[in-house]
């Protein structure tokens, strides 16, 4: 490709590489940004353990009895109550304020009259208000039972009628990859994955365009472009500020799961029991079967890359237009409006099935929003590997044609002065450089 369209790309990738890393201020937001994570990611984890879970945990908090003060006639075993909530103990008083004081702070009174029953707790009582509520829901699906015991009617056949019958719906598929965790990050990982490659693109898709203006800016281009195309210029200037930013996302991302597994580390080692909840989700990330496949992994990760790569491509391609920094606000309109109308279009698009993102299989095939909804797609074994060939493949031609029509805005713009054309004007300029090539 020593002369083709794209020659001396990997000049502008290695200059432009070298500058971003070696710039102070890109190297101390990476490492310093890292750093922060994983420190806040572990210290939050082991203070949420001390201060809440824990505390949720303490002897003093659970129902060890029930003070049962019976108003109501007939006769009745109210012993069967002892097991709801965890209660250990059952007894029974004659009057409320007897109750009370023989409830202490573990325990709750069940009042019974013709008015209705009340569940109560003492004024010292320590036990957590939604405990004490979901005591008393248990025992209300109980009542109806007790009293028809003791109005007389046979105990062994009320048993039956009086259990508890748990129903839902089910739409007769087969159970979701990794039970009820799969559950949940079917619905929030595909609004996860838009968040992060919008934003991820929004940051760094910026730089492109400031690096391509900086050139005009600084007299270069006149000497960039006698040895290098300009839809290498492009590539160049492109692919290194993408890789420079991947490796930023890495190392961030090496932050958070570090932070992660030290603070599960440090948890488990002063609360061996510890119920934090996020723990058992890391647990249970090794019984997501279907789910994070290393094949759908590495092409989960070629979307993400790609789709990085489109919108700098687009953020290039206004650049391009522009002859000086303050005109990038008027020509990045395409990249601004490709990222919102393909946000738009994932969130409120056919097919969405109580979802967070739309369902539809047509996003697959749309540039714009392949790279928003194939990576989670696929993590989640919705769409194949091998599926996710073709919505790549488009992705990566579309990339490519937008970073040579940057090129050629970058040439028809270099003597342009005033402000930037309208995009009509752009793409006559582009049929009128076609027509005197032919």
């Amino acid at each position: 490709m020593k002369n083709g369209i794209v020659r001396g790309w990997t000049k502008v990738f290695s200059f432009t590489l070298r500058q971003q890393m070696r710039q102070k201020g890109y190297r101390l937001a990476t490492i310093l940004t890292a750093v922060i994570l994983l420190v806040a990611i572990a210290g939050g984890m082991l203070l949420f353990d001390t201060l809440v879970v824990r505390k949720t945990d303490e002897p003093g908090s659970r129902i060890e009895r029930a003070v049962i003060v019976d108003n109501m006639p007939g006769e009745i075993d109210w012993n069967f109550l002892a097991w709801i909530g965890g209660t250990t103990d059952t007894t029974h008083a004659g009057t409320l304020e007897e109750a009370l004081a023989e409830a202490g702070p573990t325990g709750v009174v069940l009042l019974l009259e013709e008015s209705g029953s009340r569940v109560l707790l003492p004024e010292e009582s320590v036990i957590d208000w939604d405990d004490a509520e979901n005591w008393a829901k248990e025992a209300g699906q109980w009542l109806p039972y007790a009293y028809a015991v003791k109005s007389g009617l046979d105990p062994a056949q009320l048993s039956e009628i009086y259990t508890p019958v748990f129903s839902g719906v089910d739409s007769g598929e087969e159970d979701a990859p990794g039970g009820l965790v799969g559950e949940v990050l079917q619905m929030v990982l595909p609004y996860l994955v838009v968040m992060l490659v919008y934003f991820f693109v929004l940051v760094y898709g910026q730089s492109v365009a400031n690096s391509v203006i900086l050139e005009k800016t600084s007299k270069l281009m006149d000497t960039f472009l006698i040895s290098v195309k300009p839809a290498g210029l492009m590539l160049g200037k492109l692919l290194a500020i993408a890789l420079a930013g991947i490796i930023q996302m890495l190392v961030w991302g090496a932050g958070v799961v570090g932070g992660l597994l030290l603070g599960r580390a440090l948890v488990l080692a002063g609360n061996p029991t510890s119920q934090m909840g996020l723990i058992a989700f890391m647990d249970l990330l090794g019984s997501l079967g279907g789910m994070f496949t290393p094949a759908a992994v590495v092409m989960a990760v070629l979307l993400l890359i790609s789709g990085f790569l489109l919108y700098c491509s687009l953020s290039a391609f206004g650049g391009a237009m522009a002859g000086k920094p303050e005109d990038l606000s008027t020509t990045n309109v395409f990249f601004t409006a490709f990222i919102v109308a393909s946000l738009f279009a994932i969130i409120y698009g056919s097919g969405a099935s109580g979802g967070m993102v739309s369902e539809a299989a047509w996003l697959n095939w749309v540039p714009f929003t392949a790279v928003m909804v194939a990576p989670g797609r696929v993590l989640l074994g919705q769409l194949s590997p091998l599926g996710a060939v073709g919505p790549l493949a488009v992705v990566l031609v579309v990339s490519l044609v937008f970073t040579i029509l940057a090129g050629k805005v970058y040439t028809l713009m270099a003597f342009w002065r005033g402000d930037p054309p309208k995009p009509g004007k752009v793409l006559a300029m582009l049929r009128g450089s076609k027509a005197n090539h032919a």
